[in-house]
């Protein structure tokens, strides 16, 4: 089987796993527990609610949080170097 969760470099999904179907074989501590799989930015890792992925090949570097943390995702346009 193939990689499950493959960002292709843009790193910037986030799934929202309502019923923990998604992620109920492949994370722990949190396994099966509805929550957000998003690529695991080190400030995500930081809390205790999110965890990485257990198999980092199958799941391209994704973390997982538990129901307690929201992830957004934010897009900044036209962005300009204030000189």
């Amino acid at each position: 089987m193939g990689p499950y969760y493959n960002m292709l470099g843009l790193k910037r999904e986030v799934f929202n796993d309502l019923d923990g179907s998604l992620t109920s074989e492949f994370l722990s501590p949190s396994a099966g527990a509805p929550g957000t799989l998003t690529y695991g930015w080190p400030h995500l890792l930081q809390d205790p609610a999110c965890v990485n992925a257990t198999d980092s090949s199958f799941w391209d570097n994704g973390a997982f949080c538990d129901a307690t943390v929201t992830v957004r995702q934010v897009m900044f346009t036209n962005i300009l170097d204030q000189q």
